[in-house]
């Protein structure tokens, strides 16, 4: 296929762009950041291509017939001889080679094999290697039957080594068969997973060149990373929305607000209630970038969720294309913001009808002068409305289709731009960024993908309890219109009692039984004390020590009038303890030297 000028030179631009330094492609190019991004979109399509390919490939090559090969070896000239005649025998080894292919020798192989093919088929199956050094010489020879390839295999050899007989009788011509050709067990052809593998690589690369073709030559908005890049506006989130509008009971994420589709949400209305810098904004539109109803839901389900925090949300409809919120809650047939004759606040409170406890909607109403609406007007209908909200949601729908998207913008405090995945053009969302940017207004991006029940997301065991437990709840009173809803009534007080009556009169009293009488308490004896049973200790006999006499000193005057000393009493003779103790007194007579 030959593609036209025009695109043959975008292609080649995105190419040279998309190896450049820096990544990205001038002029809306794919960058190479968002390569996986396009990866995730389009998998199931690389996917399938490859399989099918290799599923088609094996199919394919299992309706081939095999080929089998059968091969044989000769060898040419003696076993063992001189340097010469092996020399001579290693130049005919090329010679014999070329001679196995001639038509002659390939004609009488197949009359004596019987075979049904002719020489031209038989030399296109037929290979014959050569070497000079080992001159062997190998006829291998392919054909669907086995056994015929062994055999044709074997005929040529035959009629070589024939040929080589008849024309010389020197042994370097000589030709011997060193191993004759078998039928083979395993085929050669076709290689069944060579085959599977090369058809899915190339379904896969195929399937990736027409891929990343589409993604250039596309005018929508395919990723966040592009949507910021084309507005150049902070981007707030990713959300999801329904394929087809919801209505008041179904389709709103107020009403699974555990799943994870509405935490999205939640995020995106923190994101973008401080775009307007210094205070928490009050008043935000959501507008879109193509012509579908993307706004109009976006801006259902941030009233939705914001009013089910417990905070007062007015949501008002001024998508005069095909007014989504106002058939989303089925109000077609209420007046609303195209009908206020001054937008006082009791001109603006008496069109809003109440949808849930914190949620009250401003439909578009049945003029058709809704889409002349200017900035000072909105700004007039926002000051009424601030009164008795916490916050205003506006779906002011199409940025391109409608003028007065502008003029709430210019008098909301924030914005929100809204484009879908797929769906957006890179025109369109360009455009509006550029009108939301001249009007001087504070945006943020929202990048919005249709899917299937949005609201059945994954909730924690709690919020299934509360669930059960919601079920069997009565069911609620259907909502009336603001100005049709009666006021409450509330019963009269029960008039206090008078609590200071008389004490009851008491009981006659009966004492309690007197204790027993404490019986007499009889004394333990006291223990005998421990006796002392150990003998009286012996009296030690006194001692006095006997007189020795002093041997140097003789009998004296003093001594002749003393009385003498009894002599001791006889006993028993036996042992004699003799003791000798020095005299005290100390020498007197002189020692002789020696």
């Amino acid at each position: 296929m030959v593609l036209p000028h025009p695109v043959q030179y975008r292609v080649v631009t995105g190419i040279l762009c998309a190896i450049s330094p820096d990544g990205r492609a001038k002029g809306g190019g794919v960058e190479l950041s968002g390569y996986l991004a396009v990866a995730r979109r389009w998998w199931w399509t690389l996917l399938v291509a490859t399989w099918v390919a290799g599923v088609s490939g094996y199919v394919v090559a299992s309706q081939i017939p095999p080929t089998y090969e059968a091969e044989t070896q000769l060898l040419v000239g003696p076993y063992n001889t001189d340097r010469d005649t092996l020399a001579a025998a290693g130049d005919l080894v090329q010679t014999y080679s070329q001679l196995v292919t001639t038509t002659p020798l390939l004609e009488s192989a197949i009359s004596e094999s019987g075979a049904d093919i002719t020489p031209a088929d038989l030399a296109l199956a037929t290979r014959v290697t050569a070497n000079d050094t080992t001159r062997f010489l190998s006829i291998r020879v392919q054909n669907t039957d086995p056994q015929m390839a062994a055999n044709l295999a074997n005929k040529l050899a035959d009629e070589i080594t024939q040929l080589a007989s008849r024309g010389t009788s020197r042994p370097e011509g000589q030709i011997q068969p060193v191993q004759f050709a078998v039928p083979p067990t395993d085929p050669i052809a076709p290689q069944k997973s060579l085959i599977v593998g090369l058809a899915a690589l190339a379904a896969l690369i195929g399937a990736m060149v027409l891929v990343m073709l589409v993604e250039y030559l596309s005018a929508a908005v395919r990723s966040e990373d592009e949507l910021t890049r084309l507005t150049g506006l902070a981007h707030l989130g990713n959300v999801d929305i329904s394929r087809s509008l919801p209505s008041g009971d179904r389709g709103l994420l107020d009403k699974a607000p555990e799943s994870a589709a509405a935490a999205a949400y939640r995020l995106v209305q923190a994101k973008a209630a401080f775009l307007e810098r210094g205070r928490a904004a009050r008043s935000i539109v959501v507008v879109g970038a193509g012509s579908d109803s993307a706004s109009s839901q976006v801006a259902a389900n941030l009233a939705g969720l914001t009013a089910r925090s417990g905070r007062q949300v007015v949501l008002i409809d001024n998508d005069g294309s095909d007014g989504s919120v106002t058939r989303i809650y089925r109000l077609g047939d209420r007046s609303g913001v195209t009908d206020l004759v001054d937008a006082s606040p009791a001109d603006v409170s008496s069109r809003l009808v109440r949808v849930s406890p914190n949620l009250r909607v401003l439909p578009y109403g049945s003029s058709d002068e809704g889409d002349t609406i200017d900035a000072e007007r909105a700004s007039a209908i926002l000051k009424a409305l601030a009164e008795t909200a916490d916050l205003v949601m506006i779906n002011g729908g199409v940025l391109h289709l409608s003028a007065g998207a502008l003029a709430w913008a210019q008098a909301a405090d924030t914005s929100i731009l809204v484009a879908v995945r797929d769906q957006a053009r890179r025109d369109d969302v360009e455009y509006a960024a550029e009108s939301l940017r001249l009007v001087g207004v504070e945006a943020g991006t929202v990048l919005a993908e249709r899917k299937r029940g949005i609201g059945r997301g994954r909730q924690r065991t709690s919020d299934r309890d509360r669930g059960r437990s919601a079920d069997t709840a009565p069911p609620a009173e259907p909502l009336r219109p603001i100005r049709d809803t009666p006021r409450a009534s509330y019963p009269e007080p029960e008039p206090i009692r008078d609590y200071r009556t008389a004490p009851e009169p008491m009981t006659s009293y009966r004492p309690a039984p007197a204790p027993e009488p404490m019986r007499e308490y009889t004394s333990v004896p006291e223990p005998e004390p421990i006796r002392d049973y150990s003998p009286p200790p012996e009296p030690m006999p006194q001692y006095r020590p006997e007189p020795v006499p002093d041997p140097y000193s003789g009998p004296s005057s003093m001594d002749s009038d003393a009385e003498p000393e009894p002599e001791p009493e006889q006993t028993t003779p036996g042992p004699v303890r003799t003791t000798s103790r020095r005299s005290s007194r100390r020498r007197t007579d002189p020692q002789p030297n020696t």
